[in-house]
């Protein structure tokens, strides 16, 4: 294709052999039909696959024009596998789509329609856990630990976003180019969120539906150890890129346990406080405090301690707060550096990244 393209649909392929074949068509049926004459192209990354993807891909590469298919030799994850897509795909938007389809086809138009009908949305995140989203088929102790690991990360970002691990989203080419990517996991999703919040990116979210599908007469189902791990990743590298958010809960979880534990020496104080006006206010306080402690010592002991970490904590956390301020700002202007030194090189149509 001579015409470049105006979107370009991204496929991370991993051992994909037994469905992708069926996925590529369905996807140029569905633009075929609802966009006859549009300009696409469909850019399939193999990511180190062991079984026959690599021999599905060159043969829809030689079947369809549209197709174009680029990998590596070994497995490097996710996020190197969507890096690359990018680096590759040559349309004004992406859209990045499981190789297996668990979101339908469908969600390139839902997609296309708010880049169509929102010229300043860059990021449209597609998500099954927003109102109006779909989750059927995905087991229950996996859903319950990517709903409570989503809920947490979510935290992490300015604004709030139902799904943050999802890889079924849109992007403007030119906003997407303006931050490097580093990550080559699946916590690159996080990533991609978190710095284009920094150069102040739109983000859309829009309802999504995730149905896991039988191949081979069997529902596809995920490592229950990889789920766990990929939650942990996610979580530990939103905890290392923003701390704050970790440190207010930590400063507001002792201080409620403080603040509850010292409710209680009150309550237990005033029950034994005796005022005897032959003795001083202090000593009868003294006195009660004294009987308080040794009443329910450990009581005492766990509210002077988390009180005294809350407070500390806060302490931090104003430090920290700080130096995220700084560092954010540091990242913007480097953010922009780097727009500038690679602008040159995409207007002149530099050399393909391999």
């Amino acid at each position: 294709m001579d015409m470049a393209p105006e979107v370009s649909i991204i496929l991370p392929c991993f051992n994909e052999a037994e469905q992708i074949v069926q996925s590529v068509n369905a996807i140029v049926d569905f633009i075929e039909h609802r966009w006859p004459g549009r300009a696409y192209e469909i850019v399939l990354v193999n990511d180190g696959s062991t079984d026959a993807t690599a021999v599905a891909l060159q043969e829809l590469v030689a079947a369809k024009a549209q197709v174009r298919a680029h990998g590596f030799q070994y497995n490097r994850g996710r996020g190197a596998a969507l890096k690359e897509g990018f680096a590759r795909a040559r349309g004004k938007c992406f859209i990045a789509l499981d190789a297996d389809l668990t979101y339908d086809v469908a969600h390139i138009g839902d997609i296309m329609s708010v880049f169509d009908h929102d010229p300043a949305a860059d990021v449209v995140v597609v998500s099954a856990y927003m109102k109006g989203g779909l989750v059927k088929g995905v087991p229950f102790q996996r859903l319950l630990l990517s709903r409570l690991a989503n809920w947490i990360l979510a935290g992490f970002l300015h604004r709030s976003i139902s799904t943050v691990t999802c890889m079924v989203r849109g992007y403007k080419a030119e906003t997407l180019r303006k931050v490097p990517l580093l990550e080559e996991g699946k916590e690159l999703h996080l990533e991609i969120l978190r710095k284009l919040e920094i150069i102040g990116a739109k983000i859309v979210e829009i309802p999504g539906r995730l149905v896991w599908k039988e191949i081979g007469g069997q529902a596809r189902r995920k490592n229950g150890l990889n789920v766990v791990n990929s939650a942990t990743d996610h979580i530990l590298y939103a905890m290392f890129a923003k701390p704050t958010k970790l440190l207010a809960m930590l400063a507001f979880l002792s201080g409620g346990i403080g603040l509850y534990e010292s409710m209680n020496v009150f309550m237990r104080f005033i029950m034994v406080y005796d005022r005897n006006y032959n003795s001083s206010l202090w000593w009868c306080v003294w006195n009660g405090l004294m009987i308080s402690f040794k009443s329910s010592p450990h009581t005492v002991v766990i509210a002077s301690i988390c009180l005294l970490l809350s407070a500390q904590l806060c302490t931090l956390l104003a430090i920290v707060a700080l130096l995220k301020f700084q560092h954010e700002e540091v990242l913007e202007n480097l953010f922009l550096l780097h727009e500038k030194l690679t602008a040159p090189t995409r207007s002149a149509g530099g050399p393909e990244p391999h």
